[in-house]
């Protein structure tokens, strides 16, 4: 995972982290020689991620268009969440 701007970069040139911050003045010198030194300070992160599941019930809205009923379903792949829906007239 790479990370732009760099955590390095944002200690260096935020306006918001010098007024938030009042140390931050003395940690811009340690930034500026350890960066060379340390991936995580240039932006490279190695970290990976278990499978996760989520389990959760949608309740899907019962819709009229056109005096005809939509029956919606829902499904999903590796990718997406997806919504179909069948039209029947009554």
């Amino acid at each position: 995972m790479f990370f732009s701007p760099s955590p390095a970069e944002v200690i260096l040139t935020s306006y918001n982290m010098a007024v938030s911050c009042a140390g931050s003045g003395l940690i811009r010198p340690l930034v500026v020689h350890a960066t060379p030194h340390v991936p995580e300070l240039q932006g490279v992160v190695e970290h990976t991620l278990g499978s996760q599941m989520i389990d959760l019930e949608i309740k899907l809205p019962l819709l009229q268009i056109l005096n005809s009923n939509v029956e919606l379903m829902l499904s999903d792949n590796n990718n997406a969440l997806l919504l179909e829906g069948q039209i029947f007239s009554d």
